[in-house]
C-alpha cells in the first residue's frame, strides 16, 4: 500500500502543489485588495444587494443584506474558487482509472505491485486523503486570513465560526465528490474520459444548493448532511471497487 501511495504522490505531485499554491495565494490577494481599495468591495456589495431576491436566495447572497465585513467577501470568493477546485478533483477521480487502463499501466501494476482490490481502493483512498487534507488546511488558512482582515473583535469571532462551518461542509463535499466520480469512472463500460460537465454539475448542486456556507443552516441539517454524505461516499467506494473489478471479467 505504501508503494502505491508513493506512486500516486509522484504522479500527481506537480498538480497538487500548483493547485495548493493557487488556493493559498488568492485569499491573500483578496485581503490586499480589500485593504488597499475597499471601495471595490462596496461597489460589489451594492450590485449584489440590488439583485432580485430570488437570485440572492438561490446563490446564498442574502447574507450581503445583513453583513458587509471582510469575511463575507473572503468566503464568497473562496466558494467560487472551491467550486472549480472541486470540479477538477472530480474530473481527476473519474478519469484516473480510465487513463491507466488505456495506457496499460493498470495491467502492469496488477501483475507486479498489487491485487485488484488494493489497486482500486488505493486510488480512491489517495484522492479522498488528498482532498480532505487540502480542505482542512485551507479552511484553517481562510480562518486565519479572515481574522487578520477583520477590524472588530466580534467580527473575528464570527469569522472563526464561519471557517469552522466551511471546514465541515467543504471537507464532506470534497469526499463525496471524489467518491461519486470514482464510481462513475470505475464502471465496467467506462472506456472514455468522463464528461467533465458531470463533475462541475455535482459540485454546483452541492456548493450552491445543499452546502453553501453563505447560508444559515440549522445544526440538525448540518448533522444530517454530514452523515448522509459519508454513508453514500463509503457505499460509492465499495460499489466502485466491485464495478472496476468487473473490467477483467470476460463476458
Amino acid at each position: 500500500m505504501n508503494r502505491l501511495f508513493k506512486r500516486e504522490w509522484e504522479r500527481k505531485r506537480t498538480t497538487i502543489i500548483v493547485r495548493s499554491a493557487i488556493l493559498l495565494i488568492i485569499p491573500i490577494l483578496v485581503l490586499l485588495i480589500y485593504k488597499l481599495s475597499p471601495s471595490i468591495f462596496l461597489n460589489i456589495r451594492k450590485y449584489i444587494v440590488s439583485m432580485p431576491q430570488a437570485v440572492k436566495t438561490i446563490f446564498g447572497f442574502g447574507v450581503f443584506d445583513k453583513r458587509s465585513d471582510f469575511s463575507v467577501y473572503l468566503f464568497a470568493v473562496a466558494g467560487v474558487i472551491n467550486f472549480f477546485n472541486m470540479g477538477f478533483h472530480g474530473m481527476e477521480a473519474a478519469d484516473d482509472p480510465v487513463s491507466e487502463e488505456r495506457t496499460g499501466m493498470a495491467s502492469f501494476l496488477l501483475g507486479r505491485l498489487s491485487s485488484r482490490d488494493d489497486y482500486c481502493r488505493n486510488k480512491a483512498r489517495f484522492t479522498t486523503f488528498t482532498i480532505l487534507t487540502e480542505q482542512v488546511v485551507w479552511s484553517a488558512y481562510l480562518g486565519l486570513i479572515a481574522v487578520v482582515g477583520s477590524s472588530i473583535k466580534e467580527q473575528r469571532l464570527s469569522s472563526l465560526i464561519w471557517a469552522g462551518k466551511i471546514l465541515i461542509l467543504y471537507s464532506v463535499i470534497g469526499i463525496f465528490i471524489s467518491c461519486t466520480e470514482f464510481l462513475l469512472g470505475a464502471t465496467k463500460r467506462r472506456s472514455e474520459y468522463s464528461n467533465h460537465w458531470e463533475s462541475f454539475g455535482i459540485a454546483f448542486v452541492l456548493l450552491v444548493f445543499l452546502a453553501n456556507p453563505l447560508r444559515e443552516y440549522r445544526v440538525i441539517y448540518m448533522v444530517a448532511f454530514f452523515a448522509l454524505s459519508l454513508i453514500l461516499s463509503m457505499a460509492f467506494i465499495t460499489i466502485g471497487v466491485e464495478e472496476y473489478k468487473k473490467r477483467w471479467i470476460v463476458d
